[in-house]
């Protein structure tokens, strides 16, 4: 009876360290999956959100150009109708005395406010990209997940973030001298 409790004991030890791993590979293989489509999925958000703001930029640009275009029209109609029919009046005086219209600049502040608000979106959303793909990657690359990844075939995530060739120059020079803004 004695020998026949051990072995009972033995085989409930191995029957619950076995079941432990297998859960263990389990929760890791699931973690990683879906580590894997946060990344896929955050890929598509930044796209949208690329696309999105390329498209409020490019529109409200769009608009501010109608704005600039009308205004020079509808102003160059007012003054030379207002100044070429009365010939004896000087032009100067009748323009100081009168109230002409004003071109405002809100609507490319407006554009402006557009501009860095929908950047900061994007950049932000990139972020996101980077630390979630970061979270993947040291998943697969620390013990033991990286002996899970190999024997499952997991492999890090290759995504792609958007910048610009400037960026990419300075940071392959490691200098960045140009302080002039325009």
């Amino acid at each position: 009876m004695n020998k026949l409790t051990i072995t009972l004991g033995i085989i409930s030890i191995v029957i619950v360290i076995v079941l432990s791993m297998i859960f263990g590979i389990i929760g890791w293989s699931n973690g990683e999956v879906n580590l894997r489509q946060q990344v896929i999925a955050q890929q598509k958000v930044n796209e949208t959100v690329f696309d999105n703001t390329w498209k409020i930029i490019s529109q409200t640009a769009q608009v501010t150009d109608k704005y600039k275009e009308s205004f020079r029209v509808v102003y160059k109609e007012m003054m030379e109708g207002r100044y070429s029919a009365d010939k004896n009046t000087n032009p100067l005086f009748k323009w100081i005395s009168e109230s002409t219209p004003q071109f405002s600049d809100a609507i490319y502040i407006r554009l402006m406010n557009i501009i860095e608000a929908n950047r900061a979106t994007f950049t932000l959303e990139q972020k996101k990209l980077i630390d979630i793909n970061r979270q993947h990657t040291t998943m697969i690359s620390v013990f033991p997940g990286i002996l899970l990844a190999s024997i499952f075939n997991r492999q890090e995530i290759e995504i792609t973030v958007i910048t610009s060739e400037r960026t990419e120059e300075i940071f392959k020079t490691e200098r960045e001298d140009s302080v002039n803004v325009f």
